[in-house]
């Protein structure tokens, strides 16, 4: 037999070890095998600080560990194949996490304002991550694996201080507004894909495209004049929107004019 540990009946209930600052989420409850735990929207813990699950479980389900508010440390299993969405929202003291290469998807808002979150560690094998997923964190580093293949809208959205974000090159669906910070610098590993993806799928940061005709082209921020310095025109645009489209459509021309840069 298998079952679900319902965070948030525990909480009600008032359960001891939820009262201490070391959580340790068993296997096994009564013979029976946890391969999930959810929670609720209306739970908050103000006691945990560290959160041990123990290998076995697989999915870390709706709201899990919402609101416990003292959370600093989280140690995965690397049974892990899902991170459900808002599972770790409002968790305001994690600092950092490690997801294990078993873990497949990280839901909508899984970390969303996490506000003291500084590094991610993700390992290969993740595929998805999903809209608002590290959403007003406050990212210092974030290394995302070659096995993605989706990043939602928003993701690392509101993340001032990351200085370098790397999309690999078997990402083919990017959302809107995924960074948009002027300190961070995109490097999109297949251009080609990004011919795919939101129109306005950044904002500010300076990205660069590598894989064009095996040139890597550095396209500045449309603050700092957008492709005027390699096209030879004013493409100092104030209006994002535009900017975008209009590389988006003229993808094609810019690979031939390379050709004889």
């Amino acid at each position: 037999m298998a079952s679900c540990l319902k965070i948030c009946e525990n909480l009600v209930t008032g359960q001891a070890r939820y009262r201490q600052e070391v959580l340790i989420i068993p296997a096994t409850i009564d013979n029976e095998k946890v391969l999930e735990i959810s929670g609720c929207e209306t739970q908050s813990n103000n006691y945990v600080k560290k959160i041990i699950i123990e290998e076995g479980v697989e999915r870390i389900g709706f709201c899990a560990f919402l609101k416990f508010y003292q959370l600093q440390e989280v140690i995965l299993p690397n049974s892990l194949k899902y991170i459900d969405e808002r599972a770790f929202e409002y968790c305001k003291l994690l600092q950092e996490i490690v997801i294990p290469n078993n873990v497949q998807t990280i839901g909508d808002k899984a970390f969303y304002e996490c506000n003291s979150l500084k590094k991610v560690f993700i390992a290969e094998g993740l595929l998805s991550i999903g809209d608002y997923a590290f959403n007003y964190c406050d990212l210092h580093e974030i290394i995302l694996p070659e096995s993605l293949e989706k990043i939602g809208s928003c993701a690392f959205s509101q993340s001032n201080n990351l200085k370098e974000l790397v999309i690999p090159k078997n990402v083919r669906e990017v959302g809107y507004g995924i960074v948009n910070s002027e300190k961070t610098v995109i490097t999109v590993q297949n251009a080609q894909n990004a011919m795919h993806w939101e129109k306005n799928w950044f904002s500010k940061a300076e990205v660069n495209y590598l894989n064009v005709e095996d040139m890597e082209i550095s396209l500045l921020s449309i603050e700092n004049g957008g492709l005027a310095y390699l096209y030879g025109k004013d493409y100092n645009k104030k209006d994002y929107d535009l900017y975008h489209s209009m590389f988006c459509k003229r993808f094609r021309q810019f690979k031939r004019d390379f050709k004889d840069f």
